[in-house]
């Protein structure tokens, strides 16, 4: 009995099959590990994006509320806002409720204090830099602005974003 060497592959045959799925197995690991990667980094920016929306929403709704100061206790007589120390990365206003309110950079969050009780309101899963607030016409005859405008920025993963917006007081300027 003769033996049948054709129905059998080749050593090259093999080779070149087994490189040729080794050769695709890398490009689909590495294809998935990129879309890994990308959607950590959508998450990430979402959950950057979301904080920081709220934060400018809070800071917003507080700073619309403000009142005209009627004494010396908190900011001067007939102001609306201030920059304590002329420091443009602090405000600091009398609130709705009579409660002296300041906001301010501290340790990359956004800090908010009402007479001594201070606490973030951005979270420390990310940093926020460069944080502004630019007060405009807060003489007596225009309704003063304030122009509030930060960076958020996840180091690790290479991602930052800039926002900015600008508020005015809902009631008119009045005591």
């Amino acid at each position: 009995m003769k033996k049948d060497y054709s129905q059998g592959f080749s050593l090259i045959e093999l080779l070149t099959a087994m490189t040729l799925f080794v050769i695709v197995s890398v490009i689909v690991f590495d294809l998935a590990l990129s879309l890994v990667h990308h959607q950590e980094q959508m998450v990430a920016m979402q959950s950057m994006f979301n904080d920081s929306s709220y934060a400018v929403e809070y800071m917003g709704r507080m700073l619309r509320m403000a009142r005209k100061a009627d004494d010396d206790s908190c900011i001067p007589l007939g102001e609306n806002y201030i920059n304590p120390g002329n420091d443009s990365n602090r405000i600091q206003f009398l609130d709705y409720e009579r409660n002296c309110r300041v906001f301010s950079l501290v340790g990359g969050q956004i800090h908010e204090d009402i007479g001594e009780n201070g606490v973030p309101i951005t979270s420390s899963n990310h940093t926020i830099q460069n944080l502004s607030f630019a007060i405009v016409g807060d003489e007596s005859d225009t309704q003063p602005r304030v122009t509030i405008s930060f960076q958020v920025v996840k180091p690790d993963l290479d991602l930052s974003f800039r926002i900015q917006t600008t508020i005015s007081q809902r009631n008119l300027n009045s005591l």
